[in-house]
């Protein structure tokens, strides 16, 4: 849509001399309404996209998160890593205690009732963050690099 007003300011500039001007004025205000709404727009979409705010620190082998609770519905997880040692934090809605997850051969726990994660990410002090919708319900966030969960990696989350 632009690139179309550009062309007819072009032709404005090319066919009469006097009105160029007014034409070009009215295609920066034009483009720069356009860019006013498009940022308000992005504004508009990002904010709904975020949730319910939830920080969650990732240190050597020890999980915490702001809040034991939250609302059901989107919450957005604030997942800071101190360690120089990667990690990432598992979401699962489970019945299972948060320290009784199954555990493989690998070292890895079950992430049976799988929601999402926040992909694995190096520190010192990195932040990633994710949105995820929730149903109320138990939740046990973790980290699932090879015996990770085992050492201590892991903190309950009840959804209401």
């Amino acid at each position: 849509m632009e690139m179309v007003e550009i062309e007819e300011v072009v032709v404005v500039e090319e066919q009469q001399g006097a009105r160029r001007r007014r034409a070009s004025r009215t295609g920066g205000l034009i483009g720069l309404g356009l860019s006013a709404f498009g940022a308000a727009a992005l504004a508009a979409c990002s904010g709904g996209a975020s949730g319910h705010p939830l920080a969650v620190t990732l240190n050597s082998f020890k999980i915490t998160a702001d809040q034991s609770t939250v609302p059901a519905g989107k919450l957005t997880i604030n997942a800071t890593n101190l360690a120089a040692v990667n990690h990432e934090l598992v979401l699962v809605r489970t019945h299972t205690p948060v320290d009784q997850l199954p555990v493989d051969s690998k070292g890895e726990a079950s992430e049976d009732g799988k929601v999402g994660e926040v992909e694995q990410f190096s520190g010192p002090n990195k932040t990633k963050k994710e949105t995820f919708t929730l149903k109320p319900g138990h939740y046990v966030l973790f980290c699932n690099l090879p015996t990770h969960y085992q050492q201590g990696m892991h903190v309950a989350l009840t959804v209401q």
